[in-house]
Order: structure tokens, then C-alpha cells, then sequence
């Protein structure tokens, strides 16, 4: 069950978060100084398909916690179950499934809005390049194949922890206790921080193939790009998702390339200061931004060659006469 309510006794600390044999409880503070989201787990008394009282929420959460936090004036009482589904596929013709209608899970971690964000924009910026000519249909293709498998982790995710949310038994409590231990390694804490929040995900393969002089470098290409501020070559600076708000690849670059007028239809250039974005740029002297945010080709500091169309021409780039 989870409800937004008043709290007559509410805890002395910030954030309660406690499983035992009883249940597991969740207290926290809504900000507005009033409210506190109540989630709680444990045997229920009544059929799952009862509405949820006020009376069942306080009695559940005082066995779990030992004391009654009185709650009153709920704004919101539901409950929610661990049902679990994963579109076998994302696109079929005309039909292209985002967010709930391609994956629904237990609200664990409010995962589903950040992976149904990213679907729409991942499928987004593909629409738009298909509709406006740029790109031909089979771009729509790779949505499904570059999201599903972010589908499969929240999957997998949210599984796992309904395997540790929803049992009490000595060896559930037991596996709870391992597992707080593990979160205790720094790289194991920021691998799972980074997959529950979205921000790990990354695209590992090309949407297509680069030309000569630019490369999909594993471990580099498909990784997210976090804002930063760039140092522009005329020494002003500016942060690299402003570029990104019309939707269209971007291609940073410490060396203009030459390019001809259609190439700039579909994407935008910017010079970027040589010495000052070194975290960016150490080892290259260009890179090809997606209009999701997602680092795609790069072009080697010591290749000078230029760029005409980094993508394979008749499925991604500017159609040509």
C-alpha cells in the first residue's frame, strides 16, 4: 500500500526505510511541510482487490515500525502489486510502443518514468528525421533494438527488488543484509545508482556505419553525454544541451572540416576552443553528438580527413539529388 497522508506523530528522522519480520515500511516527507508518502508491505488482511483504508495503512505500518505515526487526511491510498510485462516487440508497421504500453513493473524506484522518457525521446528524434525526409524508415527499426534491452534491465531490476521488498522470512532477511553489504563497494553502488537512474545507458552499437576518418570507438560510442560547458573558439562559453534543443545531431569540433550546405540541414557545428574542453576532446578533434545526447562517431585528433556524411548516406543523412 502506499499513501500521501498528514502525520499526527510523525518520525523524528527525515527518511524512515526498515524491513523485518513484520514488513517493510517507507516514511518520507512530500517537502510541501505537511505530507508524508507512506509505503508499506506486509501480510494482508483483506482481498488484494479491497480499496485501502486509512485503518488497514496505520495498523500495517505501527506492526512494522512499533509505534503509530497516527496518520489522518489522506490525499491519495492505493495499492500497488509486483505484476511484471515486456513487450516482445517495440515496433510492428505502424504501430511503435513507449513508456507502460511497452513495460510495466512494480513502482520501485520511479524507474519507469526515466526508461519511458528515454523511449520517447529515443523514438522522438527518429519520427522526426523519418517525416521530415531525413532518414529513411528503417531508422525506426533501431528503436526497438536499442530499447528493449533497456526494457529488459528495468525488467530485471525491478524483479530483484521485489525479491527483496516483498518477503520477510529469516533467509529474505538474510539476502537483504548481504546485498547492503555489497551496495558498500563504491563501483558496485555507482553501477546500480547508474542503471536505476537511466543515466548508465548507453548504446554499444552504431546506428550506422561511419565514413573514412571516423570511427564507433567501444567504450567511447553510445556512452551519454552529461551537460557541460563548452569553451567556444570565440572564448564564450555555453552549455552543451543548448545546442542540442533543436532536435538535431551536433558535431563538436576543435578543426572545422569542410562541408557542403545540405550537410548542414541536418546537423549543427560548433568550433570549439583547442586546450580548453580537454575532457571532451583529449583524443579527438571531433565528435558526432545524436539528438538524444548520446556521443555516436568520433574523429581521431591526428586524422585530418574530412567529414562529408559520417552515417551510411541513404538510410540517415540529408537526401541528395
Amino acid at each position: 500500500m502506499l499513501a500521501d497522508v498528514v502525520l499526527d506523530a510523525p518520525p523524528a528522522q527525515p527518511l524512515v526505510a526498515m524491513v523485518n519480520e513484520a514488513g517493510a515500511l517507507l516514511v518520507a516527507p512530500l517537502g510541501d511541510g505537511v505530507h508524508h508518502r507512506v509505503v508499506v508491505n506486509g501480510p494482508l488482511a483483506v482481498a488484494p482487490s479491497e480499496p485501502v483504508s486509512l485503518i488497514e495503512l496505520a495498523a500495517t505500518a505501527a506492526r512494522i515500525a512499533g509505534t503509530n505515526y497516527r496518520p489522518r487526511d489522506p490525499i491519495w491510498l492505493s495499492r500497488f502489486t509486483d505484476e511484471t510485462r515486456l513487450a516482445e516487440h517495440y515496433r510492428k508497421g505502424r504501430i511503435l510502443l513507449a513508456g507502460d504500453a511497452a513495460h510495466i513493473h512494480a513502482p520501485m524506484g520511479g524507474q519507469g518514468l526515466n526508461v519511458g522518457i528515454q523511449d520517447a525521446m529515443n523514438l522522438g528524434w527518429k519520427l522526426a528525421s523519418v517525416l521530415s525526409g531525413t532518414a529513411s524508415e528503417a531508422l525506426l527499426d533501431t528503436y526497438g533494438r536499442e530499447r528493449r534491452p533497456v526494457g529488459e534491465v528495468l525488467r530485471r531490476n525491478t524483479l530483484a527488488q521485489v525479491a527483496l521488498f516483498f518477503s520477510f522470512g529469516p533467509s529474505a532477511l538474510a539476502l537483504r543484509g548481504t546485498f547492503e553489504d555489497i551496495l558498500r563497494v563504491p563501483e558496485v553502488n555507482r553501477r546500480l545508482a547508474a542503471e536505476g537512474s537511466g543515466f548508465g545507458v548507453t548504446y554499444p552499437e552504431p546506428l550506422f556505419l561511419p565514413d573514412p576518418g571516423w570511427e564507433h570507438r567501444n567504450g567511447v560510442s553510445g556512452q551519454r553525454l552529461p551537460d557541460m560547458n563548452l569553451v567556444l573558439a570565440d572564448g564564450s562559453r555555453t552549455a552543451l544541451y543548448r545546442f542540442l534543443e533543436g532536435g538535431r545531431w551536433v558535431r563538436l569540433q576543435l578543426a572545422p572540416d569542410r562541408e557542403t550546405s545540405s550537410d548542414a540541414e541536418w546537423f549543427t557545428s560548433v568550433n570549439l576552443a583547442p586546450g580548453a574542453n580537454d575532457g571532451l576532446l583529449a583524443n579527438f578533434a571531433s565528435v558526432l553528438v545524436r539528438p538524444d545526447g548520446h556521443l555516436a562517431h568520433v574523429r581521431p585528433a591526428n586524422d585530418a580527413s574530412t567529414m562529408d556524411c559520417p552515417l551510411v548516406r541513404e538510410t540517415a543523412c540529408p537526401r541528395r539529388a
